[in-house]
């Protein structure tokens, strides 16, 4: 979906700050931690963090799952991190056993900045006690952007996050100008 300023609005996952943060919500929680309820703590993290700032932590395609919000290529992560002979950032730090995910090499957290680790640190508190079913049901239920896909999935355009969560139209077309004028500087720059 394109934002009312006609320019599209979409944050490109970042593999290596979302494994950072991933890694360091599982050495919070100990030795693993379920990737259901990871997977609502990184949306609830990119949410908060599009609300205040504008800018996700983790960026991505965001979806509708039957149970919940997700971040879609988080999830296609956490599934191909079952295979030990897949390369890449996050299957060198992580790996899924069963439906937990676990640390295989700690990746630091040099990507994040401090305001970063710190909404990290809140939502973990707020949400990774709570029982997986209960937050799978929260944000069904708080979540406004999240519609059923009736068993499958469906995408939710950051403009509608933004909307639910009480952006203007202007506020909207402004961040989609910023965003688009920064893709064109990286490109221009060769990153």
């Amino acid at each position: 979906m394109k934002s009312s300023s006609g320019l599209p609005l979409h944050f490109p996952l970042n593999e290596v700050k979302a494994t950072q943060v991933v890694a360091r919500l599982i050495t919070k929680s100990g030795e693993k931690l379920n990737y259901l309820l990871l997977m609502k703590i990184l949306y609830t993290i990119d949410r908060v963090a599009l609300v205040n700032w504008g800018l996700p932590v983790c960026g991505g395609s965001y979806c509708s799952l039957p149970k919940g919000p997700a971040i879609s290529e988080v999830y296609d992560l956490v599934k191909s991190s079952k295979h030990l002979n897949r390369s890449g950032y996050w299957t060198t730090h992580l790996i899924t056993k069963n439906f937990d995910l676990s640390v295989r090499k700690p990746p630091g957290v040099g990507e994040l900045s401090p305001a970063e680790i710190e909404l990290v640190d809140t939502v973990h508190v707020m949400l990774a006690h709570r029982d997986k079913w209960d937050v799978v049901q929260w944000t069904h239920d708080e979540f406004k952007e999240w519609e059923d896909p009736k068993g499958s999935s469906n995408p939710i355009p950051v403009e509608k996050i933004l909307r639910v969560l009480g952006k203007s139209e202007s506020e909207i077309r402004l961040l989609a100008r910023e965003t688009s004028y920064h893709a064109q500087v990286k490109i221009s720059l060769g990153r």
